[in-house]
C-alpha cells in the first residue's frame, strides 16, 4: 500500500542540523527564577498572590475567565516583572525564587523521565455518564492550553459542545520539520498516557472514532492503542503535514475520515502534549506546570528534548543543549514560519514547543515582487500568496477572503521559495489576526 501521499505532493525540506534522538527526554532542574507568565494566549491572568508568599508545586498563583496558572515548583513569589516586549505591550510574569534550603525539595518535586506512574486500569479511565461532570471540573480547572490557538481546552470543548456530532478524535503525532520532532518523542516516552488522554476526550465528547496519525517510518508498538480502542494510521510525513488542516485532508484521501461536506467537518485534533496533559489531570490529579520543549538546529551541539518547568529561561535551554557562541538567531518554532525572539528575555510558556537555533543568517535584505510565480507553483492550498501579501499591505484584509487567505495552512513554502525574500507569510499572518479581531 502507498502511503507516501499526502493531498498536494508536498515538499521534502533538508533538515537545519542535527535530528533531535527521539529515546531520550532529559529533565531539567529549576534552581534559579522562575518566570511564570500572565499572559496567556489573549488572556492577562490576574496574580493571587503576594510577594514574599511561600506556594507549593501545584499551587494558583494566577487566574482569570477559566485560565489558571499554577506554580511548576515550590518557592517564595517575587515582584512581578517584564519578561519579553512583544510590539508595544510588555508581558507581565510573577517571578518564583528558591527559598533558601529547598534546593533538595524542589528537585525531587519536579517528576523526572523514567520515574514510575501508577494510575488506575481502564475500567476507571473511561468516564461514564455519572462521572461526566467530575471529569469536565478536573479539566476545567487543570487549564490546559491548546499552543496553537492560546484558547483553553475547556473553553474549545464548549465549542465543540454546539456541534451536532463529532465523529473522530485524532491525535497529530506528524512532526512539521524533520528536526521538530517533539510528538514523536512523547509518543515514544509516553504512549500508554497519549492514548489514554484521546480515549477521555473520545468518551467525553461522544465520538465514534479515535485515531493516532504518525508517520509512515516511525516504529509503533500499536499493542496499547487496542486497549484503549484507538486505531493507528500511519501517513506521509511531507511537509507541511504536522499542520492540522494537512492531516485532516491527508486521512480524508487515505480514506481513514469521510470527505467533510458542506464545508464542515465532524472530526477534530488535539497534539500529542496536550493529549499526554489531560491524561496527568484525570488520572494523575496533575496541573500543567511542564513542558516538553525541543531545541535544535545547527547553533546547538547537542540538540534535543528537555521536559521542562514553566517559566524556565530559553537561556538555560540552550546552555544545555551546547549553543554555539557564533549562534546569530533563535527562533520559537519553525525554520519557516517561527517568530525570532531575545533569549535574553524570554521563558517557556503553556504553548513553547520547540526553538531553532541558526548558526548563519542570511542577510539578503527584502526587495520587491518581481511577479516569479514561485509561491503560487508551489502553495499546497493553490492560493495567490503574492495577491495576499499586496492585500496586506494595503490594508485590504477583508478582500482578502475572496483570494483564500482562510485555506492558508501557514506552512511558510511561499516565504522558503521567494527569490525576494518576501515576508510573505508574516503578512498573511496579519491578515488573519485582523480577521479575527
Amino acid at each position: 500500500r502507498q502511503i507516501d501521499r499526502d493531498f498536494a505532493g508536498g515538499i521534502y525540506l533538508t533538515p537545519v542540523g542535527e535530528i533531535p534522538r527521539l529515546d531520550k527526554i532529559e529533565s531539567l532542574a529549576c534552581e534559579g527564577d522562575l518566570y511564570l507568565p500572565l499572559n496567556l494566549g489573549e488572556s492577562e491572568l490576574d496574580s493571587v498572590v503576594q510577594s514574599g508568599q511561600r506556594v507549593g508545586r501545584g499551587d494558583m498563583v494566577a487566574k482569570k475567565d477559566g485560565c489558571y496558572l499554577y506554580a511548576p515548583r515550590m518557592g517564595l513569589i517575587g515582584e512581578e516583572q517584564e519578561i519579553w516586549s512583544a510590539g508595544a505591550k510588555g508581558r507581565r510574569a510573577i517571578v518564583l525564587r528558591m527559598a533558601p534550603g529547598d534546593e533538595e525539595l524542589a528537585e525531587s518535586s519536579l517528576f523526572q523521565v523514567g520515574h514510575e506512574r501508577q494510575h488506575p486500569g481502564t475500567e476507571m479511565m473511561l468516564p461514564s455518564e455519572a462521572a461526566h461532570p467530575v471529569v469536565w471540573e478536573k479539566i476545567e480547572q487543570a487549564g490546559i492550553m491548546i499552543a496553537e490557538t492560546g484558547q483553553t481546552l475547556a473553553s474549545r470543548l464548549k465549542d465543540l459542545e454546539q456541534r451536532e456530532e463529532i465523529r473522530a478524535v485524532i491525535a497529530n503525532a506528524t512532526p512539521m520539520e524533520p528536526t521538530l520532532n517533539t510528538p514523536l518523542a512523547i509518543l515514544q516516552q509516553w504512549s500508554e498516557q497519549v492514548f489514554a488522554g484521546l480515549a477521555i476526550l473520545k468518551t467525553w465528547l461522544g465520538a465514534k472514532d479515535a485515531i493516532l496519525a504518525y508517520p509512515h517510518d516511525f516504529e509503533l508498538d500499536t499493542s496499547p492503542a487496542q486497549t484503549w480502542q484507538i486505531r493507528c494510521v500511519p501517513v506521509s510525513e511531507k511537509y507541511p503535514q504536522g499542520q492540522t488542516g494537512s492531516v485532516l485532508r491527508t486521512l480524508e484521501k487515505q480514506r481513514q475520515l469521510p470527505r467533510r461536506r458542506r464545508h464542515k467537518r465532524s472530526a477534530v485534533v488535539f497534539s500529542i502534549q496536550l493529549l499526554r496533559q489531560v491524561e496527568r489531570a484525570i488520572l494523575g490529579g496533575e496541573k500543567p506546570t511542564e513542558r516538553v520543549v525541543t531545541i535544535c538546529g545547527d547553533g546547538v551541539q547537542k540538540p534535543g528534548h528537555f521536559l521542562t518547568p514553566l517559566g524556565l529561561p530559553i537561556r538555560e535551554l540552550l546552555t544545555q543543549a551546547g549553543i554555539f557562541p557564533d549562534a546569530e538567531c533563535v527562533i520559537a518554532g519553525s525554520s519557516l514560519t517561527g517568530t525570532t525572539v531575545d533569549v535574553d528575555k524570554c521563558v517557556v510558556t503553556p504553548s513553547s514547543e520547540a526553538f531553532t537555533v541558526i548558526r548563519r543568517v542570511r542577510q539578503d535584505q527584502p526587495q520587491t515582487c518581481i511577479r516569479c510565480g514561485w509561491c503560487i507553483d508551489d502553495c499546497p492550498a493553490k492560493i495567490d500568496p503574492a495577491q495576499l501579501l499586496h492585500l496586506a499591505e494595503t490594508g485590504q484584509f477583508q478582500r482578502a477572503k475572496r483570494y483564500g487567505v482562510n485555506t492558508c495552512m501557514e506552512c511558510g513554502i511561499c516565504s522558503y521559495v521567494c527569490p525576494s525574500r518576501l515576508r510573505i507569510m508574516e503578512h498573511i499572518q496579519v491578515i488573519k489576526q485582523r480577521l479575527r479581531d
